[in-house]
């Protein structure tokens, strides 16, 4: 996802939360975010504020890779989906093939002579 995280130190506002730079996953404008509390549940579980979900354009089965910074910050960064693996790895092997080299018409035309040698075999 492109979502870039700002300066961590960020700023107070009015309110007096600490306020940080982040780049909506969905136009790439700044935005910014209050600090806002999760709770943790007996099950390790929580729920994220609907402001940061939004704003990272996370939905139902988004996966989150979580790591401890050197201040001992919690890390949250949203990881591609299987699409978007997928559409990354889309072509990836084509620079190993030769000019006129057909992979699939290969492959289909092994399938057709193991059929062909099973049904002879019988």
């Amino acid at each position: 996802m492109p979502v870039s995280h700002g300066d961590a130190k960020g700023t107070d506002d009015r309110a007096g939360w600490r306020s940080r730079l982040v780049l909506d996953a969905r136009t790439g404008a700044p935005y910014t975010c209050g600090m806002a509390t999760s709770t943790l549940t007996r099950k390790n579980q929580i729920t994220l504020p609907a402001e940061i979900v939004r704003a990272l354009d996370l939905a139902p089965g988004s996966q989150l890779a979580w790591s401890i910074g050197p201040d001992g910050t919690l890390i949250g960064t949203p990881q591609p989906d299987r699409a978007q693996r997928a559409a990354a790895a889309y072509g990836v092997g084509r620079r190993f093939l030769h000019p006129g080299d057909d992979p699939v018409r290969d492959l289909i035309a092994e399938r057709l002579a193991d059929e062909d040698s099973y049904s002879t075999e019988e």
